[in-house]
């Protein structure tokens, strides 16, 4: 049965509201941690063509370079993941090992790559202590060996008119995280014991790259499925470290820091007590952990998780908030899945750029979001995505899909 959604009056009473909007017409809302704004037209949902997507292909083991038997076919790995968790393997090619997790530097980076220094000496398995916590499992790291020395680099010659055409190089790291050595599409069948290690990889590459005096920023995130931008089907997520503080990123921090100084409050904390109060956009909530959808969520059926309590860096988290967010994640990745059966889908971890100066607000997030609409036209030439499913709606959906489940089940 399709779950009810959230009546008309309902709509119109969000906490917080400072006029009585009527929801059921287009109107704009503007998410306050990122400064972005997006157009709300919930009646062209009822497009014939709005969320319909094609599920993704089945991909055969044959050819796969991220599978277990064809770990030549990648560079060699900065570190890996045992099985077993009895230790850290010492084969940098990672052949003829029973592993669970390889991180490989990615043979077709997306910016110039080089050997950054490190504050450790060169080849050091040590991983950051950031990174480190009692009962994680034994990893191995191994020296980047797919970047360049400084003086390899090779910088673009600026044309005559440079003022009228900046030009500069980026440079930083491109990483990939085989997630598993079985060719399978979905997230949702890695156990929770695997997701909450490759939550901990995460958390010691970040460290790595957070370590590097020339970055100053770090993504990572995941695409599942071709709409999405996956171009291999096992699953596997990413991690690009660049030299430069991209534009958006750089007004959300800034964003965060004049909510904070003018207030002394982080503004994403001050978002979740607003959330746990309205509950109209909640769809889960642990000791630990909110999950939620945003107020001006840029994507249908876009859902936000964080801790209920401060903390600007996901690296940072302990072994109580990793374990407990692996569930989380894996749980949120099944109620699309239920709701949209083979569904390609992003997500994104948004944790404190490393250049950024501590206590200003900042408040680590994981993201996720299904791929059901296309960016067209106006969003092209608004820079304002049109969204056709409220976020009360988008709760009230995956709320439904949640209950039906037993939450003590992993």
């Amino acid at each position: 049965m399709k779950p009810e959604l959230a009546s008309k009056s309902e709509r119109s009473a969000l906490a917080g509201d400072s006029e009585l909007v009527d929801y059921d017409c287009p109107h704009s809302r503007m998410d306050v941690i990122t400064g972005r704004w997006t157009l709300f037209a919930n009646h062209r949902g009822e497009r014939p063509n709005d969320f319909v997507f094609t599920a993704t292909p089945k991909m055969t083991q044959e050819g796969c370079p991220f599978c277990k038997g064809n770990e030549a076919s990648t560079p060699d790995p900065v570190m890996i993941l045992p099985r077993d968790d009895s230790g850290a393997t010492g084969q940098a090619s990672g052949e003829g090992t029973d592993w669970g997790i390889r991180v490989v530097p990615n043979k077709y980076p997306a910016v110039g790559t080089r050997s950054c220094e490190s504050s450790g000496s060169a080849g050091s398995s040590a991983v950051s202590p950031a990174a480190k916590h009692s009962g994680d499992p034994v990893w191995q790291s191994y020296p980047n060996q797919a970047g360049y020395s400084r003086s390899a680099e090779r910088q673009p010659t600026p044309p005559p008119d440079a003022a009228l055409f900046p030009v500069r190089g980026i440079t930083g790291g491109h990483e990939v995280f085989i997630e598993s050595p079985e060719h399978f599409t979905s997230f949702a069948d890695l156990d929770l014991g695997q997701v909450a290690n490759l939550l901990r990889v995460y958390q010691a590459r970040l460290g790595h790259w957070a370590q590097q005096p020339s970055i100053r920023y770090v993504s990572l995130f995941k695409n599942a499925g071709p709409s999405a931008g996956a171009s291999l089907l096992h699953p596997h997520s990413q991690l690009i470290a660049v030299t430069e503080m991209p534009q958006a990123i750089r007004a959300t921090i800034d964003r965060m820091r004049r909510y904070h100084a003018r207030t002394g409050c982080c503004l994403q904390c001050d978002v979740v007590r607003a959330e746990l109060r309205s509950r109209r956009r909640l769809i889960a909530v642990t000791d630990r952990l909110i999950a939620y959808c945003p107020f001006a969520s840029y994507l249908p059926m876009l859902l936000r998780i964080t801790t209920r309590q401060h903390a600007e860096r996901f690296e940072d988290l302990g072994d109580d908030d990793i374990d407990d967010l692996a569930r989380l994640i894996r749980r949120s990745i099944g109620w699309l899945n239920s709701l949209y059966p083979d569904v390609a889908y992003n997500f994104l971890i948004h944790t404190r750029p490393p250049q950024a100066a501590a206590q200003q607000g900042f408040h680590w997030s994981f993201e996720l979001f299904p791929r059901l609409t296309q960016i067209a036209g106006f969003e092209w030439s608004c820079d304002t995505v049109i969204n056709p499913l409220l976020p009360e709606d988008a709760a009230t959906r995956l709320r439904a899909v949640a209950l039906r489940e037993n939450p003590l089940r992993d």
